[in-house]
């Protein structure tokens, strides 16, 4: 996400972070893409995988 939507979401006054649930599965849903692009594009891309 760029920084000027974040803090465009953050000074919302509806601001609500993500709860560990939906944390969770955004985290999941990351890992899955990054895990069929590598599946398909092989592993000449360097991705550091943080979770």
């Amino acid at each position: 996400m760029r920084l000027t939507k974040w803090i465009r979401l953050y000074e919302n006054p509806n601001y609500k972070p993500l709860s560990p649930k939906q944390r969770k599965k955004y985290k999941d849903r990351e890992r899955k893409l990054i895990y069929e692009f590598i599946k398909v594009w092989g592993n000449g891309f360097r991705l550091s995988i943080n979770g």
